[in-house]
């Protein structure tokens, strides 16, 4: 496994993880919640090599992090409540599930029809999703039930050596704990899927702000 420790010039790095992306491969990335690991979520044989990661068991829905709402309205329907989550800079950070727009693979959502989306505050990842010009899957970095990885050793610990992708990016250890809240907008009210660091009912309070004011104004 090739390591990329980031340097402030940083330029060639990013190309060299580009490439493997582009390749369909996976990279080992630090983001702003653990480290992950990131592919090219349109392309489904990326999205395959994800799943082999995770392990056999796993054949669920994979999240995505995108660049900007552009990208995001690529990919899904968004309304106003998914708006203000994903832009909310007083959040601590938040996935929502949203329905999916054509262009977006089954094998991604797990057959679900639906897509969690989230707009990190790493902006390494929104760099390489702009330059991919595609969402970057954002699983946690180790194998389904294993222990949320917060530094490359810790990743290296639980994957086996024949199995850890060809590259990784390594910016030493992250701030232990924080953890995205993955709540599903396709269903009114709100429904909570993971718990994490932003309060579910902070995030049910905001959706019914956000819905009123749309009927109002509607």
């Amino acid at each position: 496994m090739k390591t990329v420790r980031l340097s402030r010039n940083r330029a060639n790095q990013v190309l060299a993880v580009l490439r493997e992306l582009r390749q369909g491969g996976t990279v080992i990335c630090p983001s702003d919640t653990c480290y992950i690991f990131a592919a090219d979520g349109l392309n489904t044989h990326a999205v395959q090599r994800v799943w082999e990661l995770k392990g056999p068991q796993r054949r669920g829905p994979i999240h995505v992090v995108v660049s900007d709402l552009e990208m995001a309205e690529r990919l899904v329907y968004l309304d106003e409540p998914a708006l203000k989550l994903l832009t909310e800079p007083s959040l601590a950070p938040v996935t929502v599930v949203l329905p999916k727009k054509p262009c977006v693979p089954d094998d991604l959502t797990g057959g679900t029809g639906s897509l969690g989306i989230r707009l990190p505050r790493c902006q390494l990842l929104k760099d390489l999703a702009w330059s991919l010009g595609s969402p970057l899957t954002a699983t946690s970095a180790n194998p389904s039930g294993g222990q949320t990885p917060y530094s490359l050793d810790e990743v290296v610990a639980q994957v086996p050596p024949s199995r850890l992708p060809r590259m990784a990016i390594d910016s030493g250890p992250l701030p232990a704990g924080l953890i995205s809240t993955v709540v599903d907008l396709t269903v009114r009210p709100p429904r909570l899927i993971r718990e994490g660091s932003t309060p579910f009912d902070l995030i049910v309070n905001m959706v019914v702000v956000a819905n009123t004011a749309r009927e109002k104004t509607s």
